[in-house]
């Protein structure tokens, strides 16, 4: 293909697929621009950012192309809030003409808002007390019922290292 546009990760790692943000997380991306003709090529690209059919932000650039010039143009998105336990659809959407031959480029990506913070009783089966602290971080609290009566029951991490823990 001689002529090609499209959306390609950020500089430090441009063939990242990452598709889920979080609000006020930077969205990094590349516009990619391929003259792989023996001319120089014009050209024109213009990027829009949605999310939740909304538009957030925008961006266009113009210039031209040397011959066999593959051009990284970057921009950022900042990820819109959300409310907590929400999620919305987001897409990048590119254009781009170069010389005659004109390029769409669609990129799509989800933002969710904080998770919301849990509540209930698990028992628990953990040595190293590392998975406890997590749980409890999201709203749960520790208990230890007798066996027999546990309506939810995680084991921890390294607690496969321990299988006397899962002994009443």
């Amino acid at each position: 293909m001689p002529l090609a546009g499209g959306v390609a990760g950020p500089a430090s790692a441009y063939t990242a697929k990452d598709h889920h943000f979080s609000p006020g997380k930077r969205i990094e991306k590349q516009i990619v621009l391929i003259n792989n003709t023996r001319q120089p090529q014009s050209f024109t690209a213009a990027w829009t950012a949605t999310v939740g059919g909304e538009e957030v932000d925008r961006g266009q650039a113009q210039g031209s192309l040397a011959v066999s010039e593959i051009r990284f143009i970057p921009f950022q998105v900042i990820a819109p809030a959300e409310p907590a336990g929400g999620k919305a659809e987001g897409q990048l959407t590119l254009t781009a003409t170069i010389g005659e031959a004109r390029h769409q480029d669609t990129f799509a990506f989800r933002v969710f808002g904080a998770d919301q913070p849990s509540e209930g009783e698990i028992a628990l089966v953990d040595p190293s007390g590392l998975t406890g602290k997590m749980l409890v971080n999201l709203g749960y609290q520790r208990r230890f019922p007798p066996p027999g009566r546990w309506h939810r029951l995680t084991s921890g991490k390294r607690s496969a290292e321990s299988p006397s823990a899962f002994r009443p």
